[in-house]
């Protein structure tokens, strides 16, 4: 169950950005902006190659959609999500361990990508998908 409690982490610590509603399994219909989704990654889980260990890390996506449908005012936003640092920072918020939970050693944020208007579902937003890396010693 590893897996469901790195993706559970990673919600929680997503949702310390104030205004920003975590889905922690993608929704079929987005209701409210900004949103995180959060999405299995690629590779999904990468294992360790020691002969002792089982540690393993899992790659997640989360996928920040803003709120905004005013260009201007959506670069702002991401803007804000793309930040290496600051509330509304994805890097920042994911990286802190301040009050960790559960079975994750460390995360790290490891990419931005797809920025700018993305489609989910059978909409189109302003948004911008992070890859995610969750460790997990065995």
């Amino acid at each position: 169950m590893a897996l469901i409690e790195v993706r559970d982490e990673l919600a929680r610590r997503l949702g310390r950005m104030e205004g920003v509603r975590v889905y922690g399994e993608p929704p079929d219909v987005v209701t409210e902006l900004p949103a995180a989704i959060i999405r299995p990654g690629k590779p999904l889980a990468e294992y360790n190659g020691t002969l002792a260990g089982n540690d393993v890390a899992y790659g997640l996506e989360a996928l920040v959609l803003t709120g905004s449908g005013d260009d201007a005012q959506a670069w702002e936003e991401m803007a804000a999500f793309v930040a290496p640092t600051g509330p509304k920072s994805v890097k920042a918020q994911v990286e802190d361990a301040t009050g960790a939970q559960g079975a994750v050693d460390w995360f790290r944020v490891t990419r931005a990508s797809e920025g700018g208007r993305v489609g989910y579902g059978k909409a189109s937003y302003w948004g911008v998908a992070f890859q995610v890396q969750g460790y997990v010693s065995g």
